[in-house]
Order: C-alpha cells, then structure tokens, then sequence
C-alpha cells in the first residue's frame, strides 16, 4: 500500500478536518499554499485551506512540491488524500515538482496547489518571529522580498505561486499558523506551518 492508500485508508484526513479552523474570504479560491508535516502535526492547518475550496468549481489541481531526497517524496503525496476528501475522487491531479521558479498557465477551473512548510527546528520563540516575516513576506507578493526573508523549505513552490498570483491578480490572505509545539509541547526545537489562501480579486 502506497502512502497515498495509506492515508485514504485511515481516519486521519477526517481528523485533520475535524481540527481545522473555519473561515471565510471574499473571492473564488485559486491557490493555496499548504504545510505537508505528518498530518497529526500540520494536518489541521492544511485542512483549514482546503475546505475552503468548492466541489465542482475545479476540473484540475496543480500540486507544486520538490524532492527532499527520499525514495517516496512526501511533498505532494501527502496533499493528494485531503484534496480528494473535499473535491471527490474523480478530480484531475496533476503533480509537478520544481527546483527553481516556473510559470504555467492556469484556467478558471484549475486550483493550483503549494506545498511547504516554514521555519525548522528553531526555539518557539525565535520560530514565531520567523515565521511572522515569512508569512508577511508571501502577502506582500514582492518576490526579491520573499526571496531574501522567507524561511521555509518549499521555497521554489512558494516563488512558483508567487509569480502565478501577480500573473492572475490573486490575493493572499492568511487562513492559518500554527508549529508543532501545539502537539508536542516541546518548544525548543519546532517546526512552523502555515496556510495561505490566493482568491481572485472580488468586484
């Protein structure tokens, strides 16, 4: 069984759903960047940009990742399950890992997907600040800016996204933050998440 099974199999993406802030934004939902920890740890704030999206308002998912050196990547896999619980198993996947930044075009029904997570392994403290400039970095959509201050391992999806939103004139809006700290208790050495949503601009 393949991770992919393995999660749809189990219990854990209802769970992450279950946990999952609500909110609501102006404008239709045509990207998001999503952390891709174990879902017991960043699953919830995935989840939170994920129910954002409509069944029936995509043909397409775009899912950006990049290859951390394992046998089985994990970056997209683990977005494939949750984005079926929402949008059904019929819906057109398509993965695309990069190691640079990359432009592509996206029509009305395709949602575009980014995979990373924020800053590693830093005392809670210095990781909340971190994360901070990150997350104000992306909503900037300045990309030497994003460049020079994010702290995250998904850069080049983060950069990928970036150059999609100011191609389309979508607007990144913070749906959720949170770090591992919330499920370990350990704060000396965390790892940060966040989910943004890109809507298109609302008349």
């Amino acid at each position: 069984m393949g991770i992919v099974e393995e999660f749809m199999a189990s219990k854990r993406v209802e769970d992450c759903f279950r946990g999952a802030v609500a909110k609501k934004f102006a404008g239709k939902l045509k990207g998001l960047i999503v952390p891709h920890a174990g879902y017991i740890y960043s699953g919830s704030v995935a989840a939170a940009g994920y129910r954002l999206m409509k069944k029936g308002d995509y043909d397409r998912v775009v899912v950006i990742g990049f290859y951390h050196g394992g046998t089985e990547e994990h970056s997209v896999k683990v977005q494939i399950p949750l984005i079926k619980y929402i949008l059904g198993e019929e819906i057109e996947i398509e993965e695309k890992y990069v190691d640079k930044t990359v432009d592509f075009e996206v029509d009305d029904r395709t949602m575009v997907v980014a995979s990373s997570d924020l800053s590693h392994y830093q005392p809670l403290e210095v990781a909340e600040k971190l994360d901070k400039r990150t997350i104000e970095a992306i909503l900037s959509r300045d990309e030497e800016k994003i460049h020079q201050e994010a702290d995250a391992c998904g850069i080049w999806p983060i950069l990928t996204i970036n150059r999609l939103a100011k191609k389309y004139d979508w607007q990144p809006k913070l749906v959720d933050y949170r770090t591992s700290a919330e499920v370990t208790g350990d704060k000396s050495g965390v790892v940060g998440y966040g989910c943004i949503g890109y809507f298109e601009r609302y008349l």
